[in-house]
């Protein structure tokens, strides 16, 4: 049937109570102008013919702003088309109700005047029935001439209409997933059940105003943009709503309007998946939602468990087609959502290209948080086509992940862009080294804070060590479900193919580490090299470890300062792991649930030792304890006191009951000469020259440690996580609601690197924490510090060797009873019990 209410120029609408012009009397005429019908890039799926019916005109006149006359008109030729750009119908009519003082103004209600509150969904308008037409309003000031009131009234659709739009992200993840269009449910939220007669301004709340929600929208209701079920396909839906005002008195945040999106999606022959997401809408100023405006929502599904890509498009609902130029003005993006990346620095800015042919666009910041740093080019704004530059300030990226709204207008149009910042995944933290198998080479991940330029060079260790600046290809990094690096297949699934010994970039640190080749054998000398990373915090050292055979630290040929620089015949090798329960018991609150580690109970093999480097291991009380206990507690289970922990101890050492396995035993750290010590003269480049005898000792620095992470293929790739006892970051494979829970039996710290400050080989030794033994066995410390035993000790008490964060020194009075880390040497005397 055509477009309707277009120009009628001759056919003036007669009112139903004409007279003759008596004396005295005033001309009325008024051009009213009518909104056309959005004809989309979507017609034909979205919208009606009869969004802009008009069944009857109602015109109030004022003069002086005190109420004169109402008049009502109708006719058919309100539904005459027309073929112009504009819908405009002409009044004329005589009154007496004009003085000649005062200004004139008119009001103009179409098809009511009367606000009829909805208890559900605003219906598709219908021409056949003229209450289902929408309301339309609008008011101006006359002037009058030559014995005549004139003057033009532009009436709006007193609600605002909706468009969502589904369809598939070109990246979607993964490329073959499918989305179950007709499956898909639309819902709009807290819309308002009425609106005011007039607008702007809104003046007042309507009396009794409510809030409601539509029904969900689903299957035949929703519109198909091309098949259902296709991949290319899209879904389209259109809907209208109530003006929302914001300042509306009793307005609250729970009446924000909002779209409620149901997702289903399915991996071929996977089980279905239904994901639900909410998006508040927003125009301007005080309003939520604005009549007579559409809001177009593009929801392109990216993936399973990702977060859709959602772009806003707001424009007015008038003369033309919404999807070109509105009122002789348009603006194309050329993009709707923008990746920002840490390089996205002033040299190498994000882009937004526009083209308009108004004279400028401008640009509202007031949806991005100052706290995120993004900084814009203005010079290229201006004009009628141009670039909107994006880029981090000189405080760089944040290290969190957010989502921001830039506002994009030019004259009446309004384009929404969302800015999209996802810091890459797992830890940030001060990486002091990596660890890789004999026959491993995949990837080690380092990540660091850093504002400007960074630069990773292998300074040591070229001639295996390669670098790679592209992310993880594991989806699940940084969460429990993460690759591990003695998974099967890891190496092959998780390489770093690259022959780069050195790579760079701006903002946050971020590369991958891997292997050239494997060792010859599983128990051939492990090999080491350093890689020195340049930040803005300094130069980091990142020592790097190929190879899990026992190694020493400070060898044997290196001289001792502290003894006349002659050689170290008390250096021993120590084992990259601390010492496990084989059994991987999962502990509890009475001790009976703690693994008996008594000689001939147990399997002595290297399921001894943890899986990785970073992980705490057990806790054994010295020498195993008394007489009766002989255990290995777990690292976290509990945390609180174990019911009938003994602290009885053997007089002496009884290697006879070492729970080290065959082949390895405790270090000690003898009293009587710091020369025969194998802890101090393994560890220590500089060692401490005092003898302990029955004094505490002073506190020994370690000048050749490092505190930090260690990337080991656990530590670096699961979620870090405060520890047991809260200390922040330092821990990983935590479960703190299920303490039995079997990955807390590889609970992972942060920790303290030894080195040798000449060969670089390397030592890492979690921060595992302590159990009390006068407390009854309760776990204390955990990620803020280490204890390890030694086989050493003076009467009544044990030696150890504790560290911190800012310290590290051996001392005296550790009591027997508590529950400490132990780091084996290799020493084959024989089986326990031969000496």
């Amino acid at each position: 049937m055509g477009v309707f209410m277009i120009s009628c120029e001759t056919n003036s609408i007669v009112d139903d109570d004409h007279n003759d012009n008596p004396a005295g009397a005033k001309n009325i005429n008024l051009s009213i102008n009518i909104p056309k019908r959005s004809a989309s890039a979507y017609a034909g799926v979205d919208g009606t013919i009869d969004e802009n019916h008009i069944d009857t005109l109602y015109v109030n006149l004022f003069q002086g702003g005190v109420f004169k006359e109402l008049r009502k008109f109708y006719d058919s030729s309100l539904e005459v088309a027309g073929g112009s750009n504009d819908s405009v119908v002409r009044i004329a009519f005589e009154t007496e109700s004009l003085s000649g003082d005062g200004t004139v103004t008119a009001e103009v209600y179409a098809n009511r005047m009367a606000v009829v509150p909805i208890t559900k969904e605003i219906s598709l308008p219908d021409r056949t029935k003229p209450d289902s037409c929408f309301m339309m309003s609008g008011s101006g000031t006359l002037t009058y001439s030559g014995g005549s009131y004139n003057g033009v009234i532009h009436v709006i659709r007193n609600v605002a209409k909706l468009r969502v739009r589904v369809s598939r992200h070109p990246s979607i993840i993964p490329s073959d997933l499918i989305i179950l269009y007709s499956d898909i449910k639309i819902e709009a939220q807290q819309i308002p059940d009425r609106t005011q007669l007039m607008m702007p301004p809104p003046i007042a709340t309507p009396s009794g105003l409510t809030y409601i929600n539509y029904s969900p929208r689903t299957g035949a209701t929703l519109r198909p943009e091309s098949p259902i079920g296709t991949f290319t396909g899209g879904q389209i839906d259109s809907m209208y709503l109530n003006e929302n005002y914001l300042n509306d008195a009793g307005y609250t945040n729970t009446n924000k309007t909002q779209i409620k999106i149901t997702l289903p999606t399915q991996v071929p022959s996977m089980p279905v998946k239904t994901e639900e997401y909410t998006y508040q809408l927003f125009t301007e100023g005080s309003y939520r939602l604005k009549r007579n405006y559409i809001y177009t929502l593009d929801v392109r599904v990216a993936g399973q468990t990702l977060e859709p890509f959602v772009s806003i498009d707001i424009q007015p609902w008038n003369d033309v087609p919404v999807d070109g130029n509105i009122n002789g003005v348009s603006l194309y993006l050329d993009k709707f959502e923008v990746n920002m990346l840490p390089v996205n620095t002033k040299d190498d800015p994000a882009v937004v290209g526009y083209r308009t042919d108004n004279t400028s666009v401008t640009l509202d910041w007031s949806k991005i948080d100052p706290a995120h740093n993004i900084d814009m080019s203005v010079s290229d704004i201006q004009g009628m086509t141009g670039e909107i530059k994006l880029s981090w300030t000189g405080d760089g990226a944040p290290d969190y992940d957010f989502k921001d709204t830039l506002y994009v207008t030019s004259q009446n149009i309004v384009k929404a862009v969302v800015l999209d910042y996802k810091v890459p995944k797992g830890v940030f933290g001060d990486w002091i080294g990596t660890f890789h198998r004999w026959n491993q080479k995949g990837e080690r991940i380092i990540k660091m804070r850093n504002r400007g330029e960074w630069t990773a060079t292998v300074t040591q260790g070229s001639d295996f060590i390669v670098l790679d600046g592209a992310a993880t290809s594991d989806a699940n990094w940084g969460t429990a479900s993460a690759a591990l690096g003695n998974d099967t297949g890891f190496d092959a699934n998780y390489p770093v193919n690259s022959t780069a010994t050195s790579v760079s970039g701006n903002g946050i640190v971020y590369f991958r580490v891997g292997m050239k080749s494997t060792l010859a054998y599983i128990g051939a000398p492990p090999r080491y090299g350093v890689i020195k990373v340049t930040t803005d915090d300094g130069i980091k050292t990142i020592y790097v470890r190929q190879g899990e055979e026992a190694d020493y630290i400070m060898r044997p040929a290196d001289t001792n300062p502290s003894d006349g620089n002659r050689s170290r015949s008390y250096a021993m090798k120590f084992s990259p792991y601390n010492l496990s329960d084989p059994q991987r018991g999962t502990g509890g609150n009475n001790v009976t649930m703690h693994t008996d580690m008594l000689y001939g109970e147990v399997v002595f093999d290297n399921n001894k030792f943890t899986d990785y480097p970073s992980q705490g291991g057990y806790f054994f009380q010295w020498n195993l304890g008394g007489e009766t206990i002989h255990k290995a507690f777990h690292p976290v289970n509990t945390v609180s006191a174990i019911a009938g922990w003994d602290n009885t101890s053997n007089g002496a050492w009884r290697r006879a009951i070492e729970p080290c396995p065959p082949g390895y035993r405790h270090p000690n750290d003898s009293l009587q000469s710091p020369v025969t010590s194998e802890i101090r003269q393994s560890w220590y480049a500089t060692p401490n020259s005092d003898t302990y005898g029955p004094a505490h000792p002073s506190d020994i620095a370690l000048d050749n440690s490092v505190w930090g992470f260690y990337a080991d293929g656990f530590f670096d790739r699961l979620a870090v996580v405060s520890s047991p006892n809260g200390v922040d970051s330092t821990t990983v494979s935590f479960n703190s609601s299920n303490l039995g829970d079997t990955r807390n039996s590889g609970i992972a710290y942060a920790g303290r690197l030894i080195y040798n400050p000449v060969t670089n080989a390397s030592l890492f030794l979690p921060a595992s924490g302590l159990r009390e033994g006068n407390s009854n066995g309760i776990l204390t410390g955990s990620g803020a510090g280490g204890t390890y035993w030694t086989n050493t000790y003076n009467g009544t008490y044990g030696w150890a060797f504790y560290f911190t964060p800012s310290s590290f020194y051996s001392y005296q009075e550790a009591f027997r009873g508590n529950g400490a880390s132990v780091r084996c040497v290799k020493d084959d005397f024989g089986l326990p019990g031969s000496m």
